[in-house]
């Protein structure tokens, strides 16, 4: 007669341990969510950053293979922009920048999020380097700095600000 009086017992035990494995099981589920909720945010930025750099390089890249966009004008630092930006200064990631003209035309995959600037940097006193195997008193040189912004963070793309310097050979008429 005093079994059934311990198996009263035994099933409310069991019900208490089963509801705390329950609450445990639970928290941590929740857990791995959150955990693959910020892992999957930090994938995102990253790729966010790739494409921004991408299309930054792109720009940079557009101008090396079109030296006929860097014309040599105006004095050191006469600075040539995108026909999206404006004769005034501009924001470009934060940082100002001035064009005296602006008239180089973006490729139409590079969309209005990008913007290009070129900035003359002077002509080149000595002789090309050696590497380009030209004769030093038929050409000089014209340095260049470049730069390519790119800002797409309203559409969740990132945006970042690329410089790299440039030469060019031209004939010393």
């Amino acid at each position: 007669m005093n079994t059934p009086k311990l198996r009263v017992r035994q099933i409310g035990a069991a019900l208490v341990t089963g509801l705390i494995l329950l609450l445990i099981i639970s928290v941590l589920g929740f857990a791995a969510i959150r955990s693959n909720t910020a892992e999957l945010r930090i994938a995102n930025n990253l790729e966010a950053q790739n494409v921004a750099f991408q299309q930054a390089q792109a720009g940079l890249d557009y101008l090396v293979g079109h030296p006929e966009l860097m014309p040599v004008l105006g004095t050191t630092g006469y600075t040539f922009c995108s026909s999206n930006l404006s004769h005034a200064s501009t924001l470009c990631n934060g940082r100002w920048i001035s064009c005296d003209e602006t008239n180089l035309t973006l490729p139409s995959p590079m969309g209005s999020a990008s913007a290009l600037q070129v900035t003359r940097g002077g002509m080149g006193g000595g002789v090309p380097p050696r590497v380009f195997a030209t004769s030093s008193k038929l050409f000089k040189t014209a340095y260049y700095e470049a730069r390519s912004c790119y800002d797409a963070s309203g559409a969740g793309d990132g945006k970042t600000d690329l410089m790299t310097g440039l030469m060019r050979i031209i004939r010393a008429d």
